[in-house]
């Protein structure tokens, strides 16, 4: 199938018609992230006095902690050789794969991701390559002049345009390198979907709105120079400057187009695999070019803990809580301005009977009088009122949304690191086992994603990476690249990628030395058995990586040194008749000592029991004992 190169006024009606419905069937989805984004903020009133109100961030803490529970902190990629060659570029393409999830900033992306799927119920991460809003390079077009009138043509420009700030680079996002991979979450807000669509699959095409400066987009020399020429702003930067200030504007002054915005229409067209990138308003698209990466799987992974089986657009974490959080608080603000108003010190007086500055001082001060005239009881001129206490009712309403709270989002009081209500052990322990087979059931749908989006970041490896990229960030002494061929067959390999489940967990150097030496213990006595099965234990490399994991010892080789070879001691061989006639080779082999089975080291002999080999390894040279 012969892909389009170029998008007619027709075509772009029919985008423009699905963009449409695109954005009525996200409305309903919109109000409500909306209202959940302030209430993560802590906006949870409207027309309430900000000294009236009473807010306890509940979204925040139970988001924060649910991403806590969820995220796996330094998640450990493994590969998987499905062929005798994948097997062997398997570790290698591990260490690649780590240092590239530096370089792009992976972790900071898939936590936003995460929070995104928490907040609004989907989570979304694209994937690209060398450049954000192409794969090309971009670089500075001296064809957009500072005074850049709107004119049919860009004409010629010279030095000077280089030499403004905007000039240089249309792209500014440092963590997306030229010749790297990439990844990026995006909001909900900023992305759009085809509404026909139940689930992604289904998806016929994909829209990323972006917001753009609108220098930026005039000076993209890889956008359509034409389209360019028609391109106005959409609007102006958030905190731009106010266009009823200024009598010039964006066509006349540089400050005014410094400050205005275009929105652009990223759609990537599965059924053509082709990207499309238009701004509305325009005859014609900015870039129409064949999408290079990952077929018809497309650049975005999606992630959705509760899907809806009627629509493409999750159900909300946060918005399974979010009226008992909403509750809590006002309740929270009722009782607060009922003792404001019913809990303080109320009275009244007759006129004339008492002064009031002495009943200002006396309901102000501790020890303090009143002198009440005309009359026969002090009470017929002068009354306290009693307080009016908060209902019972109140309390109890709000422990039961609070139980409610709990119960829906999955996090007891235990997980908040608090444990009132829990009388014993054994509650305590069904509190938590019910909310680990939540957490455990939503990290399972995370480490697919994950996954998934690992796959994206290994096929872009295979398809722009060859071994002159591999082999120099991984080192030419692998032990790895002496067995295999260093073509391009080698880094596109078969091997599958898998997430280590329990990698939550921070392993630290003191954890990985622990590790070392039960490891050595647990397998040195096992030497003998192996020794008569044809094979043995690198013991020496066993060490090493005990040493590299110390604070004390950087480069084990230094420590770690090879023994000279010893020379055999003198001895003298008699001949086959008892006299002193030298023997001949055959009969010296013969009268030879049976040799005794040394390790790598040569240092110990694996006769000595196995258990105390354990030991020996494990507490005298491992732990600092005498050597």
């Amino acid at each position: 199938m012969k892909l389009p190169s170029k998008v007619g006024k027709d075509e772009l009606r029919v985008w423009e018609s699905r963009i449409t419905r695109a954005y009525k069937a996200r409305e309903k989805h919109e109000l409500r992230w909306q209202r959940l984004r302030e209430f993560y903020r802590g906006n949870y009133y409207g027309s309430v006095k900000y000294e009236d109100r009473i807010a306890i961030n509940w979204m925040l803490v139970n988001i924060r902690q649910m991403m806590a529970s969820l995220y796996f902190q330094n998640p450990t990629m493994f590969f998987k050789g499905n062929t005798p060659l994948g097997e062997a570029v398997a570790p290698v393409m591990e260490q690649v794969l780590i240092r590239e999830r530096q370089v792009m900033a992976a972790q900071d992306q898939e936590r936003d991701m995460l929070w995104n799927a928490l907040m609004y119920g989907t989570g979304i991460l694209k994937h690209g390559y060398n450049a954000e809003y192409d794969m090309d390079e971009p670089y500075a077009d001296d064809r957009a002049l500072p005074g850049y009138q709107g004119s049919s043509d860009i004409r010629s420009g010279t030095d000077e345009d280089l030499n403004l700030p905007q000039a240089p680079v249309v792209e500014h996002n440092t963590a997306i390198r030229y010749g790297h991979p990439w990844k990026k979450s995006i909001s909900p807000f900023d992305f759009l979907v085809d509404p026909e669509a139940r689930t992604s699959d289904e998806a016929r095409w994909f829209a990323h709105v972006i917001n753009r400066p609108f220098v930026d987009v005039i000076r993209d020399s890889r956008y359509d120079k034409e389209a360019r020429s028609q391109v106005e702003p959409t609007g102006h930067a958030e905190h731009g400057n106010d266009p009823s200030a200024t009598t010039s504007s964006w066509r006349e002054d540089e400050v005014s187009r410094d400050s205005s915005m275009v929105t652009l229409y990223e759609i990537f067209d599965k059924v053509t695999q082709t990207v499309i990138v238009w701004k509305w308003g325009l005859d014609r698209p900015l870039l129409v070019k064949p999408y290079p990466f990952f077929g018809q799987e497309g650049p975005y992974v999606f992630l959705q803990f509760l899907p809806d089986d009627d629509d493409f657009w999750g159900i909300s974490y946060a918005d399974s809580f979010s009226d008992q959080i909403q509750v809590l608080n006002k309740m929270r603000t009722q009782m607060m301005d009922h003792l404001q108003r019913w809990g303080a010190t109320r009275g009244a007086f007759r006129t004339g009977s008492v002064n009031p500055e002495d009943v200002r001082k006396f309901v102000t001060n501790t020890n303090s009088f009143v002198e009440v005239m005309g009359a026969d009881r002090i009470s017929d001129a002068l009354e306290i009122f009693p307080h009016v206490p908060i209902a019972g009712d109140a309390w109890k309403l709000t422990e039961l949304f609070q139980r409610d709270l709990d119960e829906v989002s999955g996090i007891s009081e235990l997980s908040q690191g608090s444990g009132h209500g829990v009388q014993t052990a054994t509650e305590a322990s069904y509190i938590q086992q019910q909310s680990g087979l939540r957490v455990g059931d939503m990290r399972f749908l995370l480490e697919r994603a994950l996954v998934k989006s690992t796959r994206k970041d290994v096929s872009m490896l295979r398809q722009f990476w060859g071994p002159e990229r591999v082999v120099p960030l991984v080192g030419d002494d692998g032990r790895v690249w002496q067995m295999v061929s260093l073509s391009q067959d080698l880094v596109a390999a078969d091997y599958e990628v898998t997430i280590e489940p329990g990698s939550t967990e921070r392993v630290d150097k003191s954890v990985r030395v622990r590790q070392t030496i039960d490891a050595m213990a647990q397998l040195i006595p096992l030497m003998p058995y192996l020794q008569q099965m044809g094979f043995t234990l690198n013991v020496p490399e066993l060490v090493r990586t005990y040493l590299r994991n110390t604070e004390v010892f950087r480069n084990p080789e230094r420590i770690i040194v090879q023994l000279p070879p010893m020379a055999p001691p003198p001895m003298q061989l008699e001949g086959p008749q008892g006299n002193d006639a030298p023997a001949t080779p055959q009969e010296a082999q013969a009268q030879l000592p049976a040799s005794t089975p040394v390790n790598n080291m040569n240092q110990m002999p694996w006769e000595t029991d196995p258990a105390q080999i354990g030991q020996f390894l494990s507490r005298r040279i491992f732990e600092g004992g005498p050597r």
